[in-house]
Parts: C-alpha cells; structure tokens; sequence
C-alpha cells in the first residue's frame, strides 16, 4: 500500500451540501481508512464559505486530538488590514502547529501578483511555510492562472514553495517553461489526467514537482489514485509522490513503504475492463502525450489492465470523418481484438451517410457508430442522423452521441428505435445532486445507456448514479487519449460499490452493447 498523505482535503458543513460531505473528523477519518489514505493536511469549510478568520480557528478545533489530521489556514491578502499583519499572523500560525497556507483568489476575489501579495509571500518564504494556490479550475479549459503574474512571483521569492491546486491538462502548453523559471512550483494531482502525465512530469521535471491531493469532498478521490498507483514511474518516484513529497514540506516524518517500478496493473477485484470511449490521433486544444498512436494506446491499456478500447479518430470527430474512419481502420487491423472501432458520420454530409456506414461495417470491421453533436453543431434529432439512426437500429448498433443541446430527445428516439443502443456521453461528470435528462431517461429505457467519461469526477457520484438506474445500464470510457485512462478508471475501481457493479460497469454492459 503507497503511504497516502492528501494535501487537499476540506472538513466542515457546506452551504450547499455534497453527498458525503465531512462534517467531522470522524467521518472524514472513516473514509480514509477504507481509501487507504494515512493522512491528509485539511482546511475549514468556513475558511472558503465564510472568512479564515472564523474557520481558521474552526479547523484547530476539529483536528485537535486526530494526530492524522494536520490543519491547513487559509488567508487574505495584507492590504485591507482586515487580517492580523503578516508577523504575527505566521507566529500564530507556529503556536497552533500550523505548517501550510491555502489562498482562495477566486472565491475570495483578489489577484495573484507580487504587488498584492509580496509582503506575506516574503514572511511565508522566510520560515518556509508552503502556499497552496487554488483558483477553484472547474473545467480543464477554464483556465484563471495568470501565468505571467504567477512567474514574476517565483522570480521575486524564489524560495517559495507554491503548489498549484487542481492542475490540468490545460496548463499543458504552458506549465513546462514555468516549472523551468519557477524551482518551487509543485502540481497537486486531484485533477490533474493528461494522458501519460505523470509520467511526463516525472521525466521532464522529477518526481518531488507533484504533491499527491484528492480534492475531498467535492472530488472524487478515486481517480488520482489509480492514475498513480498505474503510472509507469520508479517505485521510489511513486511513493514521493503519494504523500513523501508533502510530509517533507511540512516537515513530518517520512514513511517508509514499497512500490514496483514501472506500470501496476490496475488494482481491479474483478478483471480487466473494457474502455468504451477513446480516441485517436492529436487535438487542437491540448497537448497529448504519445499524441494518441495506436502503438501507444495499445501499450498503455496493457499495463493498466484494460483488455480493448472502442474509439474514433479525432480527425474523424472534426474536419474529416472519411479520414479519420480510415485511420481507425488501420488501427483496427494493426491490433485485432485490442482496438475496435466506432464509425463517424458528419451530418451535414447527409448523402454519404449511409455509403460510409456500410463501408465501415461491411469492409473495414467497425463495432459502433459515433455521432459529435457538439463538434458538427447538429442536434441528435435533426433529420440529417436519422438515417444512421436506422442503420442502428436494424443491425442492432450501439450510437456514442456527445449532445448538442438537451439530451431529453433521447426519449422519443430510444422508444421508436427500440433495437439501437443509446450511449450518453460524459455523464460521468453529474455531480450526483443536479437533474439529468440522461439519467431520467436511463430508468425509462433499456436501450439508454450512460457513458462515464468525464474530466469531472464528483464525489460519491458514481455511487449515487448506481442508487438511481442500477449498474446495467452504466458503461466505463476514459476519453484516452484526452484523459489519463487510469484516471478514469478510479472512480469505478474505488467506488464503494458492489464488486459485481464494478464488473458491469467496467466491462460487462459494454461487451453486450457493442457484442465485443
């Protein structure tokens, strides 16, 4: 077992409560044990929801007596003079065994620079207290860091050690040359899924850049889990990263433990799985590393422990589906029985809809058909898909659609092509509260089904979505190689869930929608 330290952690009563959200350490406690996480550095939910200067105090009272528990204050920027001034606020935080800093920019609206933030970073810097940045990124492409600010900081304190709260894989074109000009920038791992990440941070900048966190309770702590327990790091890389690296900022004694080299095969009770959801080739709007060859793909799913993945071309779900169904083709060909295809069609090409169906199919051994009604900005019900959704339904055919609009469509569809198989993507992202047209329908209809690939992981949602509609009707896909697959496969293989929903859900429902 890695020796897990979480530096992300909130405790505490939400304003809008989250499914399973701690309101004692108790319960926090109790879900670290079945995690197999040793200790976490956790902050008050007053502290962002209300001011640091109630549930700064707050989170001393909570921790007091759990010695697993390490408090973490959140603070304010000097200048309104509506905190205790920078001296005599870090002696407090000494007398109150306080060892790290949070700083909310977004909730708590202030700017990250030099000018608004320089005389507590030179204090915080001086007695080598480490600052946890959040900017609260909810979305990989919603980027609020400014870089640029960010770097005249690292320049101004050197010394400083900031670690970067739900890094992405949108900082992707951008994170390297900072990492480079900023020695004391760390990434915490919650949301951080590029494909092959890990890895690459490891490689390029060394294992001490990345500070293992979960993001609890609003994340789910499954799937940084896995995508490090997967990645194919040295042993001792591994257990740096899974709580060494934060134990060492604090300065807290180091653990000792064990890990292999190289990849760990997905830690599944119940078999491989099948990943429903992937892609090939390259994207305009992120870096891919390995840029989503078959070879790579390929090789990547056998170290996890994923038996096959059913995807489509990135070329195809954009400009050129022709294209993109031929390099899918070749894929196919190239690793029989390991990758399968999903056929695209664009709809404003509606007279070569069907001919491209049959071409797929019938010559080149396809098993689903995908529709991006995003990307091509075409409504799944328009009549330009009703074609294809014909050719489904009289072959039996499971349809991957990323809507465009309401999912509530799907109604009528599923119900007057009863033999087609509905496949809802990304709704892996509910958060487990909100209404979902998807999920709805899903109890409605057998032949509705709900994709879980998402960068969005929420906690306890999955758990939530199995209570509403049942494992059988839940299908597991990573979005590879967009997302880490490793990653996506935490938030089933860590699931408090049954063993025989895991086995629906990472393979079962699919090898009987696709007939793989």
């Amino acid at each position: 077992m890695l020796p897990y330290f979480d530096a992300n952690v909130m405790l505490g009563r939400m304003g809008v409560p989250v499914p399973g959200m701690f309101e004692t350490s108790d319960a926090l406690l109790k879900e670290m044990d079945r995690l197999g996480i040793q200790e976490a550095l956790v902050y008050s939910s007053l502290s962002k929801e209300n001011h640091p200067s109630v549930g700064n105090a707050e989170i001393i009272r909570q921790v007091k007596g759990y010695p697993r528990l390490h408090p973490c204050w959140v603070w304010l920027p000097p200048g309104a003079e509506e905190v205790a001034p920078s001296a005599r606020f870090v002696a407090d935080m000494r007398r109150d065994g306080v060892r790290a800093l949070r700083f909310f920019p977004n909730s708590h609206k202030y700017p990250v620079t030099a000018w608004n933030l320089g005389s507590l970073f030179e204090i915080l810097e001086a007695h080598q207290i480490p600052v946890i940045l959040d900017h609260e990124s909810i979305h990989w492409s919603d980027d609020r860091i400014d870089a640029s600010e960010l770097l005249k900081i690292g320049e101004a304190f050197p010394e400083l050690t900031i670690i970067l709260a739900h890094a992405s894989h949108g900082m992707l074109r951008w994170i390297f040359p900072l990492m480079e000009g900023m020695p004391g920038l760390r990434l915490e791992t919650c949301y951080f899924q590029p494909n092959n990440g890990l890895e690459e941070i490891v490689r390029r900048c060394g294992p001490e850049r990345l500070i293992f966190g979960t993001g609890m309770p609003a994340w789910s702590p499954g799937p940084p889990m896995q995508m490090l327990e997967c990645a194919c790091i040295p042993g001792e890389s591994r257990i740096k990263v899974a709580g060494n690296n934060m134990r060492s900022l604090l300065g807290l004694p180091l653990a000792e433990a064990q890990s292999p080299d190289g990849y760990r095969k997905a830690a599944m009770p119940v078999g491989k799985a099948f990943d429903a959801h992937g892609h090939l080739g390259e994207w305009h709007s992120t870096v891919i590393f390995g840029r989503g060859t078959p070879d790579n793909i390929a090789h990547t799913l056998d170290g996890i422990g994923v038996s096959g993945i059913l995807l489509s071309d990135m070329v195809a779900i954009g400009p050129d589906f022709r294209k993109g169904n031929d390099r899918v083709a070749e894929a196919v060909a190239r690793f029989p029985g390991k990758i399968y295809g999903y056929a695209v069609v664009n709809p404003h090409y509606p007279d070569e809809m069907i001919p491209e169906l049959e071409r797929c199919f019938d010559q080149m051994g396809f098993t689903g058909i995908k529709f991006h009604c995003g990307l091509h900005q075409y409504h799944v019900d328009g009549p330009n898909y009703r074609p294809a959704i014909e050719f489904a339904d009289e072959r039996g055919l499971g349809i991957l659609i990323h809507g465009y609009g309401p999912m509530r469509v799907l109604d009528d569809l599923a119900r007057r092509y009863p033999m087609a198989k509905f496949l809802s993507a990304h709704i892996g992202g509910w958060n487990g509260v909100s209404p979902d047209d998807s999920i709805e329908l899903a109890k409605r209809h057998p032949n509705i089904y709900l994709d879980l690939a998402s960068s969005a992981c929420y906690f306890r949602s999955l758990e939530r979505m199995v209570a509403e509609v049942g494992s059988r009707q839940i299908i597991h896909g990573s979005d590879m190689p967009l997302m880490d697959p490793a990653y996506q496969l935490g938030r089933v293989t860590k699931a408090d869930i049954s063993d025989e929903a895991k086995r629906d859900i990472l393979a079962n429902n699919a090898r009987r929608v696709f007939g793989v």
